[in-house]
C-alpha cells in the first residue's frame, strides 16, 4: 500500500515513459526492458504500467505517433518508438526531439517501393524515363516524398493508412 500512496501523492515527481501499445514494437520493447532488468506491471484497462521497484516511473502504453506527441508537449519524459515513425513525424522540424539512441537492437524495418506484379522488374531510372505522373500511396508521406524527390520522379502522393497493399488493385495508386 505504501507504493500506491507514493503514486497517488507524487504526480509532480512522476517520470512518464511512453512505449508502444500494440504489435511487434510493444512485445520487443517489453522484452528489451526485461533484458535490462526492468519488469513492467501493467494495468491493461488503463494502458498504464509501473516499473517494479521504481514507484515514480510510470509506463504509458500508446500508439507510437502519440508517444512522439507526448514527448513534444511534455506529457512524457521520453519514449521508445521506431525510427521510421519518428523521422516521418519530425521531418519538417527535426530539432524538436533529441534522439538518445537510434538503435536499441530491435524493431528493424525497411521502407520499400512496390510496383504491380505485371510490371517487369524495373529500376527508379526506368520509372523516371516513363515521363508520367505516378500515383503513390504511402502511410509515410514525408519520407516517401523525400525519396521520390531525390530520384526526380513525377508523382502524386496519396496518404494512406492500414493495408495499403490493395491500393493498386483498387485503382487509386500505381505504386506503394
Amino acid at each position: 500500500m505504501e507504493t500506491n500512496s507514493i503514486r497517488e501523492n507524487s504526480n509532480s515527481q512522476l517520470v512518464r515513459i511512453g512505449i508502444p501499445s500494440k504489435g511487434r514494437m510493444e512485445s520487443e520493447t517489453q522484452e528489451f526492458l526485461n533484458s535490462c532488468g526492468f519488469k513492467i506491471r501493467r494495468n491493461r484497462q488503463q494502458y498504464i504500467g509501473w516499473l517494479e521497484g521504481f514507484p515514480n516511473i510510470q509506463i504509458v502504453f500508446q500508439r507510437q505517433k502519440d508517444i512522439i506527441n507526448g514527448v513534444l508537449n511534455g506529457n512524457l519524459a521520453f519514449g521508445i518508438v521506431g525510427v521510421d515513425i519518428l523521422t516521418e513525424s519530425t521531418l519538417k522540424d527535426p530539432g524538436k526531439i533529441v534522439i538518445i539512441n537510434d538503435d536499441l537492437g530491435f524493431g528493424k524495418c525497411t521502407l520499400e517501393v512496390s510496383i504491380p506484379e505485371n510490371w517487369k522488374e524495373i529500376t527508379m531510372k526506368d520509372l523516371k524515363q516513363r515521363k508520367q505522373i505516378f500515383r503513390i500511396a504511402s502511410k509515410f508521406p514525408l519520407l516517401t516524398k523525400a525519396f521520390f524527390d531525390r530520384h526526380e520522379l513525377n508523382f502524386e502522393l496519396i496518404k494512406a493508412e492500414g493495408t495499403i497493399e490493395v491500393a493498386p488493385t483498387l485503382g487509386y495508386s500505381d505504386i506503394i
